[in-house]
């Protein structure tokens, strides 16, 4: 089965929209800008092979190790969590205790 795009954004924990705008913080923009090119360089797979793809695999960690400091970073107590890490519903509780880290290597599945 397939992930949607709304329940990996909600894994990542990532409150971005589907489109961007040039408002958009840079790491956003990075991120919409990494996506599409291993869309656009993988473009005339089919399915099954893009699932069972090293190379989009590797691109994908690759763009992951990249921005991934930037956007999950570590951040005080007394700091604001970034915008792109927003919970949707307002609970600021409820986002501190499900907030990622990529230091901490559980959160980035290593």
């Amino acid at each position: 089965m397939s992930t949607s795009i709304t329940e990996l954004k909600a894994q990542l924990g990532l409150n971005i929209p589907r489109t961007h705008s040039e408002t958009d913080p840079a790491v956003v923009l990075e991120l919409f800008k990494g996506f599409t090119q291993i869309k656009n360089r993988y473009a005339d797979l089919r399915p099954p092979q893009v699932r069972g793809s090293d190379a989009i695999r590797n691109d994908a960690r690759k763009l992951f190790e990249t921005l991934g400091p930037t956007l999950w970073p570590d951040l005080d107590k007394e700091a604001s969590i970034p915008s792109w890490l927003s919970c949707p519903s307002g609970d600021f509780d409820q986002q501190r205790q499900s907030r990622r880290f990529y230091s901490n290597s559980i959160h980035r599945g290593l």
